[in-house]
This record gives structure tokens, sequence and C-alpha cells, in this order.
């Protein structure tokens, strides 16, 4: 799982370290060891901080020198997702079926949310003090955070793996390997494409009003109004995407990242609904 900043990229594996990356030499410059099981969530707080979550049960939070600062304990099961929801409160999914809220500065977690009957898998930030929540019961719950109140549920025909939020759409990666696109709290538009028995979309985000997805078919995809436009591979299931304005890194089972310029996965919009899709395979930019 991975994020960047100032020319990093940071992920974290079921090794139980956290390396720092350097994104322009593709050299490891740090790796932060603290916690005693794999790492399946990892996001940055706004005031610079790493966030870890863990198998172990717990939340580390890092300075940006990468040193462990705080352990936040509270969770019985696997802490899954991670959410920033202001420049000192963070929200945790775990696989205890609760969601909860804790403050930068350490403590015992602030308010549990409870609704959800199986595994809590994702996450997503909206606005207003809303955060929706995805899981292996197959639902999507969004929760006013100040009230600690469910508001409504969205519901799917397969469990709930990855959520990401463009201030419109609410998109959804499900385990059948479907994207549902959510618009006003029900389903608008699904996405077809990721193959393979085992094809859950395992991370979605939005770039440049497309949609990249990554899967345990081995591939990232892109999306552009509806259509599958770009494809890129990885030789193992794919765990987690992410991107900004200039990259697309994609973590993956074998054990590397990869690293894509924006420009070739997702040019400017042409009419390419005549043309066949391009293997972009040969211009990822590296690989760690």
């Amino acid at each position: 799982y991975q994020r960047r900043v100032h020319g990093k990229v940071f992920s974290g594996s079921h090794d139980g370290l956290i390396k720092v990356w350097n994104l322009d030499t593709g050299q490891c410059e740090a790796t932060l060891v603290g916690h005693a099981d794999g790492i399946i969530s990892l996001t940055l707080a706004l005031n610079g901080s790493i966030v870890s979550g863990s198998y172990d049960c717990t939340i580390r939070i890092w300075d940006p020198s990468g040193s462990s600062r705080q352990t936040l304990e509270g969770h019985s099961a696997a802490v899954g997702c991670l959410g920033v929801l202001s420049s000192d409160i963070i929200i945790s999914g775990s696989s205890d079926c609760t969601l909860k809220l804790w403050s930068l500065e350490g403590g015992p977690s602030l308010k549990t949310l409870t609704g959800h009957t199986r595994d809590i898998t994702c996450v997503s930030v909206l606005a207003d003090d809303r955060v929706a929540s995805g899981s292996l019961d197959r639902s999507v719950i969004v929760w006013n955070t100040a009230l600690g109140q469910r508001l409504f549920s969205i519901n799917h025909d397969a469990s709930v793996w990855s959520l990401a939020w463009n201030g419109e759409r609410l998109a959804c990666g499900l385990h059948s390997g479907s994207i549902v696109l959510c618009k006003e709290g029900a389903p608008s538009i699904t996405l077809v494409g990721h193959e393979n028995v085992v094809s859950g979309v395992t991370g979605v985000v939005w770039l440049r009003g497309g949609l990249v997805s990554c899967s345990f078919d081995t591939t990232v995809r892109v999306w552009r109004r509806g259509r599958c436009v770009k494809i890129m591979d990885h030789t193992d299931w794919v765990c987690c995407v992410s991107t900004n304005e200039s990259v697309v890194v994609s973590g993956s089972v074998d054990m590397t990242l990869r690293v894509w310029n924006v420009d070739d996965v997702l040019p400017p919009e042409v009419d390419s609904r005549s043309q066949p899709l391009p293997d972009h395979s040969k211009k990822r930019r590296r690989v760690f």
C-alpha cells in the first residue's frame, strides 16, 4: 500500500516494514520498523505524519523523519483501511467490523461506529463530516462522523474492496471484478473489464476525470467515459494504486512498485472508440 509526498513514495508490506522510496532514483531511502505483523493500510496525515495499520491490530503514527511517535490500540482485529478527516483526526476500519476515530496526538479512540457485519475493507472521506465505508458484507455505509450516525447504505452483489470519491460520484470496486459508480446514494454506472476467477478490484482512484483501478487479475486499468482505455501489467496480484498530477504508482504481490507517467496513462481526450487498446507496459517510468 503506497502513498506519495514531495517526490517520495511510502510503501507498506506484509513483511511488516514501511519503506520510503525516492521517486526519481527508485532507491529506498529509509525503512521504518515497529509493527509486529504485516502492514495492510497506509496514509499520510495533513501534517506530514505517516499513519499505518497492521494485522497486529494497531495503528502507528510516524514522524516525517521516520520515528514512531504514537501507537493507537483499540481494534481487536486487523486494521485494513485508514482515512484523514482533519488536521488532527483520522479514521480506521477493521476486520472487527468497526470504524474508529482517533486523535493524532494519541490516546483511546474518540468514537466507534458500528453497523457492518463483516470485515471493513475500505474507507473514503466525503464532504460535510461524511465518510463512506465498504465491507465484505457487500454494503457501503455512509456515516456522519460528527454525530456518529449511520446515514444510509448502498447494497452491492459482491464484497466491496475499494472506494474512491471525486466530489460527485463514489467508485466502488467489488470482489466480482466490477466497478460501480454511485451518485446520490444509488448505483448509476457499472464498469466491467477486470478478468480472472479472482478478479476483485483492490484499488480505485480518480484521475483527470477518469478512473484508475487495480485488481487480482494482475492489471492496472484506466477508464474514461465508461470504457477501459489503457491496461498496464504486473506479474502477480495488484494490491494498491495511487496517483498525483504526474505519476501513477501501483504495488503488487510480485514485490514491485511500478511507476507510470500520467501523460502516457491518460493523455488528453481523443476519440478512440475505433482504436484497439495500446500496450503501455513498456512505457512505465520505473520499477522499484
